[in-house]
């Protein structure tokens, strides 16, 4: 996917600039401060806002030329769309909510795995003012994703949910993507979350958005020959008498290790590894390098 684009806002006193490339099938995450562009970016790239200078295009096709007049609209561009404040329609039951992103006449096959695949199934007759915010986040996601799209955008979906929650919403994603290996891009302030969802990271400081490369060089920019570092998530913490046996999922495989300090269940934790041990980085190291 390319885009490269021109638009300014807040009556002229803000230019969005960008000209990047986003392979298709990553996650990228789109990281900066309030206020930098972030939402304006993927409203652009979306269709739902059209830029003054440039074009997007998608694989072969082209969404948007400002020279040539092109432009395809939002509804004509398989995107599927997540907001913070999960959009779902307080009259209509989950099934109903869901099958709201399906067009007249498609078949409710993918709208059945998607119930199964999020979890929802059992609550598909049930209305959002009976759900928890994991559960009508779920309901959004499954109706972003039930056409099946192949570009998912990610604003902030997460940033209302507990830490817990918000792992395993992230894990719902990821699972997604490696089912149906989507292009997507995903606005968060959260580092970790950054680290955990995205293959490459885009910043967007005062309007211009630019490519960063990874995650963790962008956040971590040191390298050390006698060590390796890796990301793993905690699975589980149990605590002895002075100590504590920290469970761990790292590339798909399960590691325990003993630590002299708790942490929670779904945190984000990066793994330090040498010839003779690997140890989790103690606090006071993490802290120095965000």
């Amino acid at each position: 996917m390319k885009v490269k684009v021109e638009k300014a806002l807040r009556n002229g006193d803000f230019l969005l600039n960008a000209d990047v490339d986003i392979p298709e099938g990553e996650i990228v995450g789109l990281y900066g401060a309030s206020g930098a562009g972030k939402t304006s970016f993927l409203r652009i790239v979306s269709g739902l806002s059209k830029p003054d200078k440039g074009g997007i295009s998608f694989n072969d096709q082209v969404w948007n030329d400002s020279q040539s007049g092109q432009f395809i609209s939002v509804q004509n561009r398989a995107i599927g769309y997540l907001f913070q404040d999960y959009a779902l329609f307080p009259h209509m039951t989950v099934y109903n909510n869901i099958s709201y992103g399906l067009e007249r006449g498609e078949s409710d096959i993918h709208l059945n795995e998607m119930l199964d695949i999020m979890d929802l199934d059992h609550l598909k007759s049930s209305y959002p003012d009976k759900l928890s915010g994991g559960q009508k986040q779920r309901v959004a996601l499954a109706r972003a994703m039930v056409r099946k799209p192949k570009l998912l955008l990610l604003d902030e979906p997460f940033s209302a949910l507990d830490s817990g929650m918000r792992s395993k919403m992230q894990d719902y994603v990821l699972m997604l993507h490696k089912k149906l290996a989507f292009t997507a891009i995903m606005v968060s302030h959260e580092k970790n979350e950054l680290l955990k969802m995205s293959s490459r990271l885009f910043v967007v400081d005062n309007g211009k958005v630019e490519d960063k490369g990874s995650p963790s060089e962008y956040f971590f920019p040191y390298s050390t020959q006698k060590e390796l570092k890796a990301w793993a998530t905690v699975i589980n913490c149990k605590a002895y008498e002075d100590y504590f046996i920290v469970e761990l999922e790292l590339s798909g495989q399960k590691i325990e290790m003993k630590e002299m300090q708790s942490y929670k269940q779904g945190e984000l934790v990066s793994v330090s590894f040498d010839t003779k041990h690997a140890s989790i980085l103690d606090q006071k190291k993490r802290n120095s390098l965000q």
